[in-house]
């Protein structure tokens, strides 16, 4: 027979068990395949088979779980980021091409029905919350700071256009993604999304 736990015992157990990290894991790919409207906190406490006191331990609303859940997604994508434009063996531009692919074949593998979570809030809940719309935009500006030097380095070499500030055209080719991820979603396919990120490559260059 088990030995009874003592409370000390018994919370350290529940903290192992319902990791606060592994909850926002769960809700953020809870949120990517539903979207925010149709994730309620039913579906988040099934998902992630913890009780509402749990929940309301870690986290003061839906919306604060929300952006904990794009604060995290947005990590993992810093980390992406970060890994192909440091593979110094390719070129600037193809260092970016190669992201770009990535990022297109793991939505791919996931059956190109979830797409960028930024995206998904930015559309669905941008416009009405005020926090969730500093929170995405506070995460893209991390990912367009991660691009710029790479960025920098292809207008130094001849590989991209130097007729924009290096800043603008991170952003310009990122919401490129963010159009097509939509497209990929409604398509069920990235067809479309690797057609239109080669002629936005293709346009950019000297």
């Amino acid at each position: 027979m088990d030995k009874p736990l003592g409370l000390a015992s018994y919370l350290s157990y529940m903290n192992q068990k319902h990791r606060r990290e592994d909850i926002i894991a769960q809700g953020r790919e809870l949120f990517r395949y539903q979207g925010y409207h149709n994730t309620g906190l039913s579906d988040i406490l099934h998902e992630c088979g913890i009780p509402k006191g749990t929940f309301y331990n870690y986290f003061n609303s839906k919306e604060s779980f929300a952006i904990e859940a794009l604060q995290d997604y947005s990590q993992q994508i810093q980390r992406l980021i970060s890994t192909y434009m440091n593979f110094k063996q390719f070129s600037p531009a193809k260092r970016l091409q190669r992201f770009y692919d990535q990022l297109i074949s793991l939505n791919e593998n996931e059956g190109s029905d979830r797409g960028c979570l930024l995206m998904n809030f930015s559309s669905e809940v941008g416009g009405l919350s005020p926090q969730m719309a500093d929170a995405v935009q506070e995460e893209f500006s991390k990912w367009v700071t991660l691009l710029t030097p790479t960025i920098e380095e292809a207008q130094a070499h001849g590989q991209l256009s130097t007729s924009f500030e290096a800043t603008d055209l991170a952003k310009y080719i990122h919401t490129q993604i963010f159009g097509n991820m939509a497209l990929m979603k409604s398509e069920k396919s990235t067809r479309s999304m690797k057609k239109n990120m080669e002629m936005a490559f293709r346009m950019l260059k000297n």
